[in-house]
């Protein structure tokens, strides 16, 4: 259990958490200002605290050139995803609510991790597709369905 279960799959459960609160508030500023510009707003936002923060990260020598330039065309391609990401959060969430948004986020997220992990994308070690693995994925859609708000 100890090898299953440490620091790693704490914090992410943890950042999960956070992000639930992050998906609520995200479809309230969609609901007040739309979608699209509900990412974009936010994004510009982050940029305003990010900029700075890494200004002082290559004053300090954490950042350099040399061990940046490598990683900016996929930094780049990430924030085209993360944008629509977003704005796909802040249009889902008024309209199925934040629980069964978070539920089908995380059914997406898994079916493409399970994907990357068979295929072994991006250096990754490959894990075979198996059927616990399969079962997991349906039980998500399950889970999904039943978080739905009823129509009535």
């Amino acid at each position: 259990m100890g090898q299953r279960f440490n620091l790693g799959v704490i914090v992410a459960a943890l950042s999960g958490g956070v992000f639930g609160i992050v998906t609520s508030i995200e479809g309230f500023i969609g609901r007040s200002v739309g979608a699209i510009s509900a990412s974009l707003l936010e994004h510009a936002v982050a940029a305003l605290i990010a900029v700075p923060a890494i200004a002082f990260l290559y004053m300090r020598g954490t950042l350099t050139w040399d061990n940046t330039k490598g990683v900016l065309p996929a930094s780049a391609v990430v924030a085209v995803l993360i944008i629509v990401a977003v704005a796909g959060v802040a249009y889902a969430m008024p309209r199925v609510g934040v629980a069964a948004g978070n539920m089908a986020m995380l059914f997406g997220q898994m079916t493409l991790a399970i994907l990357i992990d068979t295929m072994g994308i991006g250096g990754y070690e490959r894990v075979p597709l198996s059927l616990p693995r399969i079962a997991g994925i349906v039980l998500m859609v399950v889970g999904v369905y039943l978080v739905l708000p009823r129509q009535g």
